[in-house]
């Protein structure tokens, strides 16, 4: 081969080099933008060689970093107050309730706070008991209650609703009695009820607003950080439930949005925030019951059985006892 034809091979071969270069960059960067506008990861994306579908949870489990001043008085007492709506509030009074089985698994006192068909996000903007009184009974709304001492709202409630179901009067005597300064770690768990309801999981064009899944969250999270800074704050994301079909059929939640979003962007966008937070972050969704067991942890569509219960009691009390006491700085 003489020097002329190896010069061009030369150069061939470095246009290829960097072709493939170019390629996988484009691909690498595809990939980063389609995490972090929230895409679905769909199953083909998760499987190995074959085909068979892997799992990886997105835990970050951390401790409170508090300083000297924000230390408050030991009472000798691990207390956890429980938010959130069904993987709490079902079974409530049973020995296989989950906040009964994360006390017995942490020997601490477990508040149970939360109700039933309750959402993180709001429905109006404002607390309005004519327009939706359920809203009281919300992420935000709660917290506004707890750190900003508004337990007028529930006064509203009451007289819009004149009786209340059974299934809120004994939260919401806990809610009016709870003493915050004795609480060192604040559990939320809220299941797939947002995303069936078809809540937005935000807006850019207002991002703080309240009838969005993470503009109630964030500022809920901004109440008790603000109000309350010796207390740890464990977030645990959804556990899978399927769509529901027009027929009553169940569907993927990874194909059923609700004209709105996946469960599994609830999820991940949920994450994000408690990063953001700095506060531990649990993922049930795909670390504790995904997809493919579902139907092994669930009674319907959403709501846990006492296997699915057991399971995320003992994922909640794995996050609570590694990190039990603040660390101070």
């Amino acid at each position: 081969m003489n020097e002329k034809k190896q010069k061009i091979l030369q150069r061939v071969l470095h246009v290829l080099c960097a072709l493939v270069a170019v390629g996988v960059i484009v691909i690498l960067i595809s990939k980063v933008i389609s995490f972090l506008d929230g895409d679905v990861i769909h199953s083909s994306e998760w499987g190995d060689d074959d085909g068979e579908i892997i799992y990886e949870n997105s835990d970050y489990i951390l401790p409170l970093m508090i300083t000297e001043d924000m230390v408050k008085e030991d009472d000798g007492e691990l207390t956890v107050l429980c938010l959130g709506n069904h993987p709490f509030s079902d079974e409530r009074d049973s020995e296989t309730g989950v906040c009964n089985l994360v006390a017995d698994l942490t020997d601490a006192t477990v508040i149970n706070c939360a109700f039933p068909s309750s959402t993180i996000s709001s429905h109006e903007p404002v607390y309005d008991a004519h327009a939706y009184a359920w809203d009281a009974f919300g992420l935000y709304w709660i917290a506004s209650a707890l750190c900003e001492d508004n337990m007028v709202i529930y006064d509203q409630l009451e007289a819009e609703l004149s009786t209340l179901h059974s299934d809120v009067v004994a939260p919401l005597e806990q809610l009016k009695e709870v003493d915050m300064d004795k609480v060192d770690i604040l559990a939320i768990m809220y299941d797939g009820f947002d995303y069936q309801n078809a809540r937005k999981v935000n807006d850019d064009d207002n991002p703080e607003s309240i009838t969005t899944y993470l503009g109630a969250f964030n500022s809920a999270i901004d109440l008790f950080q603000s109000k309350y800074p010796h207390i740890r704050i464990i977030v645990m994301s959804p556990t899978y439930c399927f769509g529901l079909g027009s027929q009553g059929e169940y569907i993927s939640s990874d194909i059923q949005s609700y004209g709105n979003e996946f469960l599994s962007t609830f999820s991940i966008k949920l994450s994000e925030a408690a990063y953001q937070k700095s506060v531990s972050f649990v993922d049930n969704l795909y670390g504790t019951i995904h997809e493919d067991i579902a139907p092994d942890y669930l009674i319907d569509h959403l709501h846990l059985n006492e296997e699915g219960r057991r399971f995320v009691a003992q994922r909640l009390a794995d996050a609570i006892n590694k990190y039990p006491t603040p660390v101070v700085q």
